[in-house]
């Protein structure tokens, strides 16, 4: 999709006119190492909205907002587990992905039991940095925040980004500008014959 599509789909999208949003996004520019490390903040600012919306719509658990589990680390330990969970007969660590489900499918039961100690009497070993209790951020008042709630936090932001002077904070703070005006222009061209090479 082209950028400028992308652009005029936004202004219709929240009713703002074009121009100023192009002349406000300059400023945003300044505050991200690289094009593409602001691209990946605005990407995971909305999968982590969205992961909130699929948990008030009760798609998933309230455990899926424990985002610090979500990493490569948490993968390869589940691996690990799934792999150890084996037959006394067998001494092989390979197994199909038929296997490695049901293998899953045993650790979660497993892992309902460590989670509903209180209810089963059953006490698991534990290290001593998952005995903290961690508060979710999204139940507010012993419920769950709603979608329209999320609605409604999401356009006051957007509300006070917007009449927020951007300006006047880049004039007042003129020290920390990373890249100058001619240094600003030519990474654009050099994004727009990057742009061009790409398509082919």
């Amino acid at each position: 999709m082209d950028k400028n599509d992308l652009d005029l789909m936004l202004a219709h999208v929240s009713h703002f006119d074009i121009n100023d949003i192009k002349e406000q996004c300059r400023s945003k520019s300044q505050y991200f190492i690289t094009y593409q490390s602001h691209f990946c903040v605005e990407i995971n600012a909305h999968c982590l909205v969205y992961l909130a919306m699929l948990v008030c719509e009760g798609q998933l658990p309230i455990e899926a907002l424990n985002i610090w589990v979500q990493n490569s680390q948490t993968c390869e330990s589940t691996f690990r587990s799934a792999r150890a969970i084996s037959s006394v007969s067998s001494a092989g660590v390979n197994f199909t992905v038929l296997q490695f489900l049901n293998r899953i499918n045993k650790l979660a039961v497993l892992q309902n039991i460590k989670n509903n100690t209180n209810q089963n009497h059953l006490h698991f070993p534990q290290h001593q940095k998952y005995l903290l209790k961690i508060p979710l951020e999204l139940s507010r008042n012993g419920r769950i925040i709603t979608i329209e709630e999320m609605s409604n936090i999401a356009a006051r932001a957007l509300d006070a980004f917007w009449s927020s002077d951007i300006d006047t904070i880049n004039s007042q703070d003129g020290s920390r500008d990373i890249e100058s005006e001619n240094e600003t222009n030519s990474a654009e061209e050099n994004n727009s014959t990057n742009d061009c090479d790409s398509d082919e």
